[in-house]
């Protein structure tokens, strides 16, 4: 649970890290944006300060994927349930969920900012459909609690 925190993070990071350092490379390791015209005070003659040459591939460069949300879901359901199966044995659980939320919450926030591009196909049909998953869960931590408080062995 504690790997799970940091690991799912790990590999959308790399990717942020090789796309910022493309775009730092079509730059010619340029920190501006914008090529500095000395001759030129008007806002509308600025050119991009980049080796590309055609608008799609600049695009392509500047804008992130789209936010897969079926797999933030299931991260987020995964923790969740084995949270809710597990809590009763190891109440230690909550606390590094509540972690993981918090550590998943802001990650998110931040990417959806700067790295991913605006997803035209999300709806409300996921979160609708994963309430039934929490019904689930309830349930699960239920049978679990039994069995872990009902089994002598562990007492």
């Amino acid at each position: 649970m504690m790997i799970n925190i940091f690991s799912t993070k790990v590999s959308e990071l790399g990717k942020l890290c090789i796309n910022i350092s493309k775009r730092f490379f079509d730059r010619a390791f340029s920190c501006k944006i914008v090529k500095e015209d000395e001759d030129s005070d008007d806002e509308d003659d600025k050119v991009p300060n980049t080796k590309k040459i055609r608008q799609a591939d600049l695009e392509k460069l500047y804008t992130g994927p789209q936010i897969e949300a079926g797999e933030k879901f299931a991260q987020m359901f995964t923790s969740m349930s084995i949270t809710l199966m597990y809590s009763c044995g190891l109440p230690v659980l909550y606390m590094i969920s509540f972690v993981f939320f918090v550590v998943a919450y802001w990650f998110n926030k931040i990417m959806l900012m700067r790295y991913y591009q605006k997803t035209y196909e999300f709806n409300d049909e996921l979160p609708i459909k994963s309430i039934h998953f929490l019904k689930f869960g309830t349930g699960l931590h239920f049978v679990m609690t039994i069995i872990q408080l009902g089994n002598r062995k562990l007492l």
